[in-house]
């Protein structure tokens, strides 16, 4: 089986911030994914950063728009409280006119954290 240290990380900082914060609310354990895509975007051969919260089209503030050397949004992170109905937030953002494309809404959980795309949905790993 193959090792992950991103992702054991990722594991890591999330039991850490819910057994130190005392929830698991979005605010609560967001940064465990932040950190874990930022990671994974330093280190692609194209020079990718995640930005947080930065204003895309109209109102929409995603929670993270990767972002390339040109300045270029190359794609969006929401992250979605679990406590949350998935599929009723992630319509009411599309509603308010996020993209629909290249966005990737996460429900973080201990158990199995789940992405949420526009082409379906699919888990993020083992």
């Amino acid at each position: 089986m193959p090792s992950y240290p991103r992702i054991e990380a990722y594991y890591s900082t999330l039991r850490e911030l819910v057994e130190f914060g005392g929830s698991d609310n979005e605010l609560n354990i967001r940064p465990a994914f932040q950190n874990c895509l930022d990671a994974y975007c330093r280190e692609h051969k194209e020079k990718l950063v995640l930005i947080p919260e930065l204003k895309a089209v109209g109102n929409v503030i995603p929670d993270g728009t990767v972002k390339d050397t040109l300045r270029m949004a190359r794609g969006y992170w929401e992250a979605k409280d679990t406590h949350d109905d998935l599929e009723t937030e992630i319509q009411r953002k599309f509603d308010r006119g996020y993209p629909r494309d290249n966005i990737v809404f996460e429900a973080l959980t201990l158990a199995r954290p789940t992405a949420i795309c526009a082409m379906g949905v699919a888990p993020l790993w083992g």
